[in-house]
């Protein structure tokens, strides 16, 4: 496979005697480069393959390629794979079996059918349906629409395991997988199975869309739902920004499936997550990719959402008793422990170490200001001043996100003995809440959105905390913390 190069947007390159400095704002570093590094980024202001590039900067393919990566990952260029023309037969297009499970959904099923007919991918491909033992008449449809395997189960065993039936006997080289109340985009396995060529890729996911905006939840659902991974490209790792990947939209190895026993149907739910989990820990990459969409029809009434989002709180219990290793993470920077420190001790102890706290991040920005200089990079103070920002903004929403989501209803019932834990618990909410409003953006107005995000929260929290008495422990509960 050929990647694709093209430098960052915002990158500035300046000159110091024998050598040039690379400046970035977002995030904010400076990069020394020798003058040949410095050429190739130079060269890279659009799209372009290594080949290419060696063409016009006579330079030898193989030490570009690796010069190219070194620079991709040091958050210099933008990286992808090159998109191969479907009428190109020098291209090996994988065979894919798309499996689609499904219970007591007839239209929608047709609807999703008639997409992935509709797909424009070169290679062979197959469409296996598995029948959850519906009651209705999603049998008879599944007939009629001629889909290439059909599989009917006479007993209902949840997704996971009918997802394992049809990859069971799927042929393809690759198992693609989507829900039956998703419709897929026509390029959707054009734009993900490029990924596959790089040997170490064992799992890749898409973009979800909200398939409609009609009602509030579902433009609620469009940024803030746990199928929603954003719009950068990036490798999912186990408590990153891109913890998991949703069957929404996933594509795996025949053979990495095969290596992992498929999905673990003991799980009521969550069991994407244990699967990409258990990848990631066989030695395989996983990668996000923010295209190859599927539109997703949320559940637009307030009770089955609520339900819903209970339902996905449950599933950390589940999750944790089978990786404990990877329970919930707080990461907070040694040297902004004071700064976290001062604005806990604020909440109803001494309000004014509010104003103390803020000195930190303003002695940061002057001592990242100096090490910038020292470096010869020429940047400005402000530039300095607002990438700091930025960094406590995100941090300050881990920190609160987290304290709300599983800590939240806890704070508000001590909250009637001890005020200062009720006010931390609001505004942790409404800080997330905000953030999270102004990143993504959503067509919803901010007073909707809080209600929707705090009902989440809440649900998620009872959900978590009914399967925690369940199950007989409270590790969910209790996040690690790392600084």
């Amino acid at each position: 496979m050929q990647y694709l190069y093209r430098q960052r947007p915002g990158i500035q390159i300046q000159s110091e005697g024998d050598q040039l400095i690379a400046v970035t704002r977002q995030p904010l570093q400076a990069v020394r480069l020798n003058r040949g590094a410095g050429q190739v980024l130079q060269g890279c202001r659009e799209w372009q393959t290594v080949d290419e590039l060696a063409v016009r900067l006579k330079m030898a393919v193989g030490p570009l390629d690796n010069l190219l990566k070194n620079l991709a990952a040091r958050q210099l260029l933008e990286q992808r794979p090159r998109p191969d023309r479907a009428d190109d037969p020098t291209v090996d297009w994988p065979f894919v079996s798309v499996v689609v499970p499904v219970r007591n959904r007839p239209r929608d099923l047709e609807a999703c059918i008639d997409s992935l007919r509709r797909m424009n991918y070169p290679g062979q491909l197959e469409i296996i349906v598995v029948d959850d033992c519906s009651t209705d008449d999603t049998p008879q449809v599944i007939r009629r629409l001629s889909v290439d395997r059909a599989i009917y189960q006479t007993i209902w065993q949840g997704p996971a395991a009918c997802r394992n039936a049809g990859a069971a006997i799927a042929r393809g080289e690759l198992i693609a997988y989507t829900d039956s109340d998703c419709e897929v985009e026509p390029s959707w396995l054009r734009e993900l199975v490029p990924y596959f060529a790089e040997p170490t890729t064992g799992i890749v996911g898409g973009r979800v869309d909200s398939f409609s905006l009609t009602t509030r939840i579902e433009r609620y659902e469009s940024v803030a739902s746990s199928l929603y991974m954003g719009e950068e490209e990036r490798e999912c790792r186990p408590n990153t920004l891109i913890p998991f990947l949703p069957t929404a939209n996933l594509l795996i190895r025949r053979k990495l499936w095969q290596e992992l026993g498929g999905f673990d149907a003991a799980f009521p739910i969550g069991e994407d997550v244990d699967l990409v989990w258990r990848g990631h820990a066989a030695g395989y990459r996983v990668m996000y990719v923010p295209r190859g969409g599927v539109r997703h029809k949320y559940r637009c009434r307030l009770g089955h959402y609520t339900r819903r989002k209970a339902f996905y709180g449950g599933s950390e219990t589940f999750l944790l008793r089978k990786h404990p290793a990877q329970r919930k993470l707080l990461y907070v920077p040694r040297q902004r422990l004071p700064f976290v420190a001062l604005l806990l001790l604020a909440f109803g102890v001494v309000w004014w170490l509010v104003l103390l706290a803020g000195l930190v991040p303003l002695l940061e920005t002057a001592q990242r200001y100096r090490q910038l200089r020292r470096f010869k990079a020429r940047v400005k103070l402000a530039w300095v001043f607002d990438a700091t920002l930025r960094s406590y903004s995100a941090m300050l929403f881990h920190l609160c996100g987290n304290i709300a989501r599983y800590w939240g209803l806890g704070l508000i019932a001590l909250g009637l003995v001890w005020p200062g834990l009720f006010w931390l618990a609001v505004v942790c909410l409404l800080y997330a809440a905000l953030y999270l409003y102004q990143l993504r953006k959503p067509p919803l107005a901010f007073p909707v959105f809080v209600g929707l995000y705090g009902l989440e929260l809440a649900a998620h929290q009872l959900g978590m905390i009914g399967r925690c008495w369940q199950c007989q422990t409270l590790r969910p509960m209790i996040p690690a913390l790392r600084v």
